[in-house]
């Protein structure tokens, strides 16, 4: 585990109590940023101090044998004990104790093959999941609330990534591929995945694997993506993009995560060829006509 205290310009090792090196998820509490989980390959870590110290967290009960892998991990923006993980297996997890004891999703369609997990980064309330169907291909499933069951919903849309919006979590953007072409079609619910408008399209020269999409926290209007080779922004929710080059280009993408702080907009993407790769940080002061966006 390495550790950035200069928004990702320099990195330092911070292994202290983390006694597995296969970290495949981390997260902050809402609320209390100093508060960090650590999903592994098998079991679940937790550091008080922003990442400096780990413990791990004694799991008494988890449902399916095996190793406790969390693949992915959110934690819920009222309750820091409600805790969802998902396993490398494609199962969905709830915990009501900070971890200790985790329960099995109920609910209907493809429960055994989820593979993302998509929530608010200001925490967890409704709970978005995407279920596998081939390739990179997926399809939406939703629970209302921690522990209720997961249903399909969005009806044939099939996507590859999904946003949930910072504020309100019933706003989604979805990337979608375009049929016979390299391009990503962009998709805006507004009803929690229910009904779906097209808004514009991403256009590549190919269409790479694993795309992400992201809200700015700062300015929701604004929309981030790394597809293809290259990061791209949206300054009209999803209707037109520009192309900004990363610096090392990369066909395939971990994780995009974007930050607001004191105004100023912090974008990370993460690359599976070139690393962690960060945007400078950009002020958003953006002034709305009518105080809202009613676009």
């Amino acid at each position: 585990m390495a550790r950035s205290v200069d928004a990702g310009a320099t990195w330092q090792w911070s292994n202290d109590g983390l006694a597995r090196s296969d970290v495949l998820a981390l997260t902050r509490q809402p609320g209390n940023p100093q508060i960090v989980y650590a999903g592994t390959g098998d079991g679940l870590f937790r550091s008080d101090d922003a990442g400096l110290h780990w413990q791990q967290v004694a799991i008494a009960s988890f449902p399916l044998g095996g190793s406790r892998q969390l693949r992915y991990v959110a934690v819920s923006r009222t309750d820091p004990a409600r805790l969802v993980g998902l396993t490398s297996y494609g199962r969905l997890l709830w915990s009501s104790d900070g971890g200790v004891n985790w329960i099995a999703a109920g609910g209907s369609g493809p429960l055994g093959s989820v593979r993302i997990l998509a929530s608010s980064p200001n925490g967890v309330g409704k709970v978005y999941a995407l279920a596998w169907q081939s390739s990179i291909n997926y399809r939406l499933m939703r629970a209302e609330a921690h522990g209720a069951p997961l249903a399909l919903a969005g009806g044939a849309l099939v996507m590859s990534a999904l946003a949930v919006h910072p504020h309100n979590d019933s706003e989604l953007i979805a990337l979608g591929r375009v049929t016979g072409s390299p391009n990503w079609q962009v998709w805006r619910s507004r009803d929690g995945g229910e009904s779906w408008q097209a808004r514009g399209q991403i256009t590549l020269p190919s269409a790479g694997y694993e795309p992400q999409i992201r809200f700015d926290p700062c300015d929701p209007r604004t929309l981030y993506a790394v597809a293809g080779r290259s990061f791209h922004r949206s300054d009209d929710a999803g209707m037109s993009w520009h192309e900004e080059p990363l610096q090392i280009e990369s066909l395939q993408f971990g994780d995009l995560d974007a930050r607001c702080k004191a105004g100023s907009s912090t974008v990370v993407a993460g690359t599976l060829q070139a690393g962690a790769q960060v945007r400078a940080p950009v002020a958003m002061d953006r002034i709305f006509p009518d105080g809202f966006d009613n676009d």
